[in-house]
Order: C-alpha cells, then sequence, then structure tokens
C-alpha cells in the first residue's frame, strides 16, 4: 500500500512539474506580419505597398489605368500624344499635325449615364414587423434620403462607378470622424469642444489609391487593405499634436512610387501629404481585426483593433467593378478594350488634318525659263500670258487622301460604338436605316441590357453603403441628433433619433425609380393618375402641393401613419392592454385588422386578450351606429344609424338634408305609387272597379 502511494505522490510530482514547464506552443515560430509591433507592421507595409506597384508595372495594369486616365480626361500626362484642346506638332521637323478627338470621354459618359441615371431609392428592411421595427425602417429610409442628397453620397456612388469604368475598379471609403458633426459639449479633461461626429465619404482613385494582396485568386479572399489618402499635414500635425514636428518633416521623406509618379499633374509641392490607412479583417491570426495609419516616412499615428466589423464585408470599404480578371483579385472594364483603337482612330485623323493643313493651300508648277511672276498668280481674274514653247502654270494637288482612310475611321467609330455597348442611337446620331421609332427604341434597349451587369454592380454597391451608413450611425452615433431628415411631412415620426432607433434594422435594398418620378412634370402626371382612384387625393390642397413641389408624400403620409397606429393597436391588444376608439378613426379597417389578431392562436386562447380585443371592436361598432352622421360622411365612412320612415316610406327632407343621402345599409322598401286623383271627380282618387 505505501509503494502505491508512493507511485502516486511521484505522479502527482511529474503533473505539477508539467504545468511548470509548458510553454506557448506559438513560440519561437514566425509573427503573422499583420500581429506584429507598430514600428514593424510599419515597416511590413512600407514593402507590400512597393511590391504592390511593382507589380501594377510589371504586369502592364499601371499602364492601362495611366492610358485611361489620359484618354478620359484628354491629357497628356505620358508625353507620348497630345492633348484634345490642342493640335501639336510632331514629326522629326514637325512636319505633322497631331489631334485628339475624345470619343473615349463620350462613350464613358454614355455608360456612366446610363447606369446611374435613374435615381435610386433605398428602402430598409427590419428583423421583425412589429410596429417599432417599421418605424425605424421608416426613419431608416429618410436617413438614407438626407445622406443621398444633403452629404453627397449620391455623388461619391457617382464617382465610384466612373472610376470602376475607368479603372477596372471603384471605391467608397467611409469612416466615423470624431471632428464633424454638431457640438454637443466640452470636455472637463481637455476643454475641448466635443462634436457629435459623423460618416465621412471619400473616393479612391481605383487600384491606384486601394493596395491589397495582388497574389490572390479573387477579391472576395482578401482579408485587408491599405486606403491612399491626401490630408492637409498642418490638420494631420492638429489631430496628433504629440507626434506634430515629425508630420510637419514628411516632405522631406524619401519619395517613393505612389499616385504623385502615376498622374505627375499631382504635384507633391503643397501641403497635402499622402497617408496610408490599413484594415485588416478579424480572424483568427488578428482576432479583433486592426486599423492602423502610417505615413510614408515611417512614422505611424494610430493603432488599434477595427472598429467596423458590423459593416457588410467587415471592412469600411466598398468596391464596384464591371469585371473581374479571373485567377486574379484585380478588376477589369471594357473600355480598356477602346484605348489601342482610339489611338488608330487619333493616328489616322492626324494624318488627314496634316495632309490638309500641309498642302491645303495650293502650290503652282513652271516650267524653267517661265516668265510668269508670283504677282500675276495672287488674285483672282487675272490674265496670264504665257509661252506656248515653254508650257502653262498648273497647280500641285497634294490633298486627295485615299478614300479607305475615310472608311476605317468611320468602321472604327463603329467598332467601338459595338465594342462598349452604346450605339448610335444612344449618342443621338441613329443610322439612316433606323427610320421608325419601334426600330430606335429596340436598339436603345439592347445597349441597356448590354449594360446591364455595370447597372447591377451599381446597385449592390449602394446596398451595401446604405447598410454601412445605418450599421454605423447605430455603432457610433451615441447622442441624440437632429431629424429634419424626415421632412415637415412627416412630423408624427421620431424628431430626434441614435444609434438605438435603428437596431433592428438588418437590410437595405434599392429600388431604381422611374425617371419620370424624379421631375415635377412627371409626379403631377402621377398625382392625375392618383386622382383616379377615390380616396387618396382627398383634398385640392394635396394635388396642388404636389404641383408646386412636386412631392408625393403629402397624399400617402396620412394612410401611412394611420397604418402604423393599427400595427401598434394590434400589438396592446394582443398584450391585454385596453386602447380607446374614437369617432375620427378609419373604423372599417381597425375593425378588420383587430379581428386578424385573433386568428394568432397564442390570443386566441388567452381570455383577457380575446375579450379585450372584441371589446375594442364593438366600441368602433358602437361609434359608426351613434356618431353624427355627418363627420361620418365627411370621413368618407357610412354611418351604422337606421332613420326613422315616415308612414307613406319616404325620407324627410330634414334627414335628407341632414344625410347628404340616403344610406343604402337603412334605407326603406319602395312603396307602390299612389293612385291618380280625378280633377273632374272632386280630385277624387281613381276606382277601378268603377272606372271612374
Amino acid at each position: 500500500m505505501d509503494d502505491i502511494m508512493n507511485n502516486i505522490g511521484d505522479m502527482g510530482n511529474m503533473d505539477s512539474m508539467d504545468s511548470m514547464e509548458q510553454v506557448d506552443p506559438m513560440e519561437g515560430l514566425e509573427v503573422y506580419f499583420a500581429a506584429k509591433s507598430p514600428r514593424e507592421l510599419t515597416d511590413e507595409l512600407i514593402k507590400r505597398v512597393d511590391s504592390y506597384y511593382r507589380h501594377l508595372e510589371t504586369t502592364g495594369l499601371l499602364r492601362k489605368l495611366q492610358k485611361s486616365y489620359d484618354r478620359y480626361y484628354g491629357s497628356s500626362t505620358s508625353g507620348m500624344y497630345n492633348s484634345s484642346a490642342d493640335v501639336a506638332s510632331g514629326g522629326e521637323q514637325g512636319e505633322l499635325s497631331l489631334v485628339r478627338i475624345n470619343h473615349y470621354r463620350n462613350l464613358v459618359q454614355h455608360l456612366l449615364v446610363m447606369t446611374t441615371s435613374n435615381r435610386p431609392a433605398l428602402e430598409c428592411k427590419s428583423i421583425n414587423s412589429d410596429v417599432k421595427s417599421l418605424s425605424q425602417t421608416t426613419l431608416g429610409s429618410g436617413i438614407l434620403e438626407y445622406y443621398m442628397r444633403d452629404k453627397r453620397l449620391e455623388r461619391c456612388a457617382k464617382i465610384a462607378c466612373l472610376h470602376g469604368i475607368l479603372y477596372g475598379e471603384g471605391y467608397i471609403h467611409m469612416r466615423w470622424d470624431t471632428n464633424l458633426g454638431e457640438a454637443y459639449g466640452v470636455s472637463l479633461d481637455t476643454q475641448e469642444i466635443m462634436t457629435e461626429g459623423d460618416i465621412k465619404f471619400t473616393n479612391p482613385m481605383g487600384p491606384l489609391d486601394v493596395v491589397k494582396d495582388s497574389n490572390l485568386n479573387s477579391q472576395e479572399e482578401n482579408l485587408w487593405y491599405i486606403v491612399v489618402e491626401r490630408v492637409n499635414k498642418y490638420d494631420l500635425a492638429a489631430q496628433y499634436p504629440e507626434k506634430a514636428k515629425d508630420i510637419l518633416n514628411v516632405g522631406k521623406a524619401k519619395k517613393r512610387f505612389t499616385q504623385d509618379e502615376i498622374l505627375p499633374n499631382l504635384s507633391p509641392e503643397n501641403e497635402q501629404i499622402p497617408t496610408y490607412r490599413f484594415y485588416h479583417k478579424p480572424t483568427s491570426a488578428v482576432k479583433e481585426g486592426r486599423e492602423f495609419l502610417y505615413l510614408e516616412s515611417g512614422l505611424w499615428l494610430f493603432d488599434g483593433p477595427l472598429a467596423y466589423k458590423k459593416l457588410p464585408g467587415g471592412l469600411p470599404l466598398f468596391r464596384m467593378s464591371p469585371d473581374q480578371y479571373d485567377g486574379s483579385p484585380f478588376g477589369y472594364t471594357n473600355a480598356w478594350d477602346l484605348l489601342g483603337m482610339c489611338e488608330v482612330y487619333d493616328a489616322l485623323n492626324s494624318t488627314v488634318v496634316s495632309n490638309q493643313l500641309t498642302f491645303g493651300v495650293q502650290s503652282i508648277t513652271v516650267p524653267k525659263g517661265h516668265d510668269i511672276t508670283y504677282q500675276q498668280l495672287a488674285g483672282g481674274m487675272n490674265l496670264i500670258e504665257f509661252d506656248p514653247e515653254l508650257g502653262k502654270p498648273e497647280a500641285l494637288d497634294l490633298t486627295k487622301t485615299p478614300q479607305e482612310i475615310f472608311l476605317y475611321i468611320k468602321d472604327l467609330k463603329e467598332e467601338m460604338e459595338t465594342l462598349s455597348g452604346i450605339s448610335s442611337v444612344n449618342r443621338g446620331n441613329p443610322e439612316a436605316s433606323l427610320k421608325s421609332g419601334a426600330a430606335l427604341a429596340l436598339v436603345s434597349s439592347q445597349a441597356v441590357q448590354f449594360n446591364s451587369g455595370l447597372q447591377g454592380e451599381y446597385t449592390v454597391l449602394l446596398e451595401d453603403v446604405g447598410l454601412g451608413v445605418l450599421k454605423m450611425i447605430q455603432s457610433f452615433s451615441h447622442t441624440k441628433r437632429a431629424a429634419s431628415i424626415a421632412g415637415k411631412s412627416r412630423q408624427y415620426m421620431v424628431k430626434y433619433f441614435s444609434g438605438e432607433d435603428l437596431e433592428n434594422i438588418n437590410r437595405v435594398i434599392i429600388e431604381l425609380t422611374n425617371p419620370m418620378s424624379q421631375t415635377i412634370a412627371g409626379r403631377v402626371e402621377i398625382a392625375r393618375d392618383l386622382l383616379q382612384i377615390p380616396g387618396v387625393i382627398k383634398s385640392p390642397e394635396q394635388y396642388l402641393q404636389v404641383v408646386n413641389t412636386g412631392r408625393l408624400e403629402p397624399m400617402i403620409e396620412g394612410l401611412e401613419s394611420s397604418l402604423l397606429n393599427i400595427r401598434q393597436e394590434n400589438e396592446l391588444l394582443a398584450e391585454g392592454k385596453p386602447i380607446r376608439a374614437i369617432v375620427t378613426e378609419p373604423h372599417r379597417e381597425h375593425i378588420i385588422s383587430h379581428g386578424s389578431v385573433l386568428s394568432n392562436p397564442d390570443v386566441k386562447n388567452d381570455g383577457k386578450a380575446v375579450s379585450n380585443i372584441l371589446n375594442h371592436i364593438q366600441e368602433h361598432i358602437q361609434i359608426l351606429a351613434t356618431a353624427d352622421p355627418v363627420l361620418l360622411g365627411l370621413l368618407g365612412q357610412q354611418s351604422l344609424q337606421v332613420p326613422s320612415a315616415p308612414p307613406d316610406g319616404k325620407s324627410s327632407a330634414s334627414e335628407v338634408k341632414a344625410t347628404g343621402e340616403r344610406s343604402s345599409m337603412s334605407a326603406p322598401q319602395p312603396s307602390l305609387p299612389s293612385m291618380p286623383r280625378n280633377p273632374g271627380n272632386n280630385n277624387e282618387r281613381y276606382d277601378p272597379e268603377r272606372g271612374m
């Protein structure tokens, strides 16, 4: 027994020794780059940025981006082509006239307008269908409309779409800026004014401003981004006063390969300096994610966990791309297919222009030994004598250009339209063969269908950004802020909101509206259609308001408010809480909707709730039976009162005058007509038996 106990004791000692000697299994292994210290992470990110731009250069993608920029803006940053605003000289001795006809910009603009012309209508969806959730979705839709309109979010979305067409990728970068918003107090510690904070939107310039892992097979695999932004270094120094001296000296740092070299017209000799903001999603290697801000000099300014985990995709960067390179995280755009054709188009037009400008003024050939002076050739109506033996002067015609050049110029233009999906009809220059309106409409609709993929990407971008706006407000807006965004026509809604007021919204969907509904004339036409629907427009004032302001909300605000009120009453009645009915409510709708609550088995088995609901329904019926028929008539409701009929079955004049019309529910049965009276027989009634 003692031996056994000693063995057990030895085993216990071994366990205690093992626990003391336990080591971290990750110790000594290489650390994931995003989990390194700020100093090490800065060096690693600088290397990755340089590697990324070298990848763009070696793969030829950088050249495409630069050419697309040059073509669209008619510029010549590379020095190889002239600007579209000039006729430049070329050739070894300046003998050529170089012109640039910017079809590229025109085609891209048509693609952009075709994609973004229908103004998006953002609609919020909630987790539940209770009144609180529905009220939040209405408020959320108003907030999104406010950000789209007043905060220029729609403009940012259009710029992202343009960048997608030009550079294969367009982005919206949104982050919470504590320096924005209204002031609401003063810090007790620093005595600085505290502001509400708000969302800041920017548009990184496609792949030039968004660095990512170029070794991935698809965009979806990407776990991190580095967003390059140019900010005023004096503002940046004020935000980080402890590092202000180093920030102000950043202009003396080593110049790196950034957008300033790609686009030379962006001069680095100013107060704007590039900042690099690194985002990493939460992963097993980086539990809380990471946000890291540094400068190209190696100075880091901010380091912390990622605060945007609730946003769609987990990062505050939203991307749209017309198409995708297979096996690559980079996007692709059909616009790049036009770049080479644009060069050929400009070269052929330059040939024609050079020929015409050089030889447009005719030269005269004369035989040797002639006695004709140039004064004789000047002007018109000149009599020129010449020696037949020496020959006559002749014009040297060098302006003739081969017809094949003009035909090919035309073919190139048509090819560019075909590749871009923009027909001559969309550009306002239809072919002569397209004469009927049906043919023109068909060609135009085919262009829209061809570019439907781009429109789909734009829609997804807006949905993600819209949900991101609400999620960001939920996460960061802790103070009540004015909700004047809802407009005066929706005063029944919440006037102040914070993040808590949007907690039930989980989705945003986009409905691209009819362009007609975005114009006053179109809305007036819609209002006229609504006039044909009984009960929608209840007063001339509502119609005139649509005509004067173009707003349709006044027509539906009453109905919307009434439906929310009925839903809220249903919830309270199901909980057994008493609700009072009032005479001005739409009683029929209340009765039908409250009755539907009883279809819920849980409510149906609750005697208190059933009694409460039936009593409330009976109260609505009682109001219809006892309320003033005149008031109910003005409200568009039918009274249940049965008017007393006189002995002859006719309604009294006072009753008809009071009600305006006889109720169909209380109308008496028609009586037989009275027999006629004989004026020759003392006005006695006609007796059919006597015949008189």
